[in-house]
Order: C-alpha cells, then structure tokens, then sequence
C-alpha cells in the first residue's frame, strides 16, 4: 500500500516532539541590534535535548551557522542546506531563513555587523570552517580580553573566513505544496526510494505533471533531487565518523561502491577525501 503525503506529514507531527521558537519575522528598525559597539561579531551556542524549530525570521546582522554535532538544516526561500560539521552557512542581512535541529544538535550562530566589516562574496554562501576559525570565534566567546585585542582578534577571523565551492551543495525547494510535500517527505527519511510515479499516484495526478513541476522548480528531476538529500544527509554521518558502508545501508544503497560512485560523481569527491577537499581549497584563496 502506498502511503499519501498527508499521511506521511500526520505521522511525523505525531511521533517528533518539536519546540517552534517564534522570532520576528523580519528585522526591522524596531529589532534591536544583536551585537553592540564596537564589536564586530559574536558567537552563540544552542544545544538541542528535543527537535528544535525556528521559524522564519531574519537579523539586522550577518549570521554563520555552523553545527558540531547532530542534524541541523537551514531553509531560505527555495533553498535548502544541511549544516555539515566543518562547513557553515554565511546568511547575508536581512535574509529570512529558517532552521531546525534535531535532538542532540550543537548549534553555533555567529553574527557580524554589516557596518563594521566587509566581506566580498554576496547571497547565501558555504564557509570552511577551518579549525583556526573555529577556535577564533570560541575564544572570542570564552574568553576576558582587552578591548584591542579582541578587536584586533575579530577583524583576523574575519579576514580569514573564505567561501569554498565545494560547500555550495545546495538544494532548491519547490513551491507548490503538493511538491513541496514531497520534498519535505525525503528530506525527513532520505532512504525513501519510492518513484515519481508512486509518488504521483498518492498525489492523484499524472505522473508528468509531478515531473515537469520538480523539474521546473528545483531544477533537477526528482531522482537527481532525492540524490542531492541523500549526499547532504551523508555529510552529517560521515562528519560524526560512521563507517562509510554503514552511511550507504541507512540510504538505502545496499552496494557500498554503488554509494562511493554517486558520492564521486555529485560532488568531485569521494567520502573519505571529501571535508580534506575544502580544507586544501580554502588555504590556497
């Protein structure tokens, strides 16, 4: 029996216990700046005990969100973006995104003040999170300094952020909310390898019209969609270091070189040489 989209969304409402976090939902003159003269950033962490959800809102201030540990995604728009460890998601200001976390998530958001900084990339971006940076932004959130040095401390790490293709992985979303429930459906269980004509059938349309629409949308069809959920998902496991076989099983892919392939082909990399390949890419900017 093939399960409807409805059903699939009912089920998972009933079983995930998620705590909605409401923020504003643009940043206007009313919202307060996050970070005060003269600082130029600064670094929250957030662990999540329960799937955690914040809804869509934006900052007046540039934010990197970047996770060590768990599943978190961020959402902008018609974009979608699993949050790897080693690799963070540069929001410009003002962007309306929303995130979620799984239980067990270490969220980090580090906002920088767009007057007081400048970057030269512009839109949503992957940043290498090097260990160099990460350590700069923690110790500017742990630890007492003089003002200089923390400024001088800041504007180094900012001068070292670097944008890397490799991170730009990214995944549109599409609008209509047949196919949009769809998409959520994959992006909650990757492993799910049920056809365009399955899904069309529990849709009740034609098996074309569910095509042509993912098409237009996203860009992709729905099988080199669901491939792009699949990699993304496996960055997350292979970043916690589960075996690669193990990485392949949970996808649904009983052959590990079948896996190691499409990884190869979608991303220039296979598993293992992967978060080395925008390391390296980042120290030669």
């Amino acid at each position: 029996m093939i399960l409807s989209v409805a059903t699939a969304q009912q089920v998972r409402e009933s079983t995930r216990a998620v705590r909605s976090i409401v923020h504003p939902a643009v940043a206007s003159a009313d919202v307060p700046w996050l970070l005060e003269a003269p600082w130029i950033m600064s670094t929250g962490t957030y662990k999540s005990d329960i799937p955690e959800e914040w809804s869509a809102h934006s900052h007046r201030e540039h934010c990197l969100i970047w996770s060590e540990g768990g599943t978190v995604t961020v959402e902008t728009g018609e974009q979608f973006w699993m949050v790897a460890p080693g690799l963070g998601i540069w929001l410009p200001a003002n962007t309306v995104h929303r995130v979620t976390a799984d239980s067990g998530s270490l969220l980090s958001i580090t906002y920088f003040h767009p007057e007081r900084m400048r970057v030269p990339w512009t839109g949503v971006t992957g940043i290498s999170l090097t260990g160099v940076i990460r350590e700069l932004m923690l110790h500017n959130k742990n630890i007492e300094m003089p003002e200089e040095r923390r400024l001088r401390l800041q504007s180094l790490t900012v001068d070292l952020l670097t944008p890397v293709e490799t991170a730009s992985l990214n995944i549109r979303l599409p609008v209509d909310p047949e196919l949009r429930a769809v998409a959520e459906a994959i992006i909650e269980n990757p492993a799910d390898d049920r056809t365009a004509m399955e899904w069309a059938e529990s849709l009740r349309i034609s098996t074309r019209t569910l095509s042509r629409g993912f098409l237009r949308e996203t860009g992709s069809t729905l099988t080199q969609w669901r491939i792009l959920v699949r990699i993304r998902a496996a960055l997350i496991d292979i970043a916690a270091g589960m075996p690669i076989a193990a990485v392949a099983r949970k996808l649904g892919y009983s052959n590990r070189s079948a896996f190691i392939d499409l990884f190869k082909r979608t991303t220039g990399h296979t598993p293992g040489t992967y978060f080395q390949s925008f390391t390296r890419e980042a120290a030669t900017e």
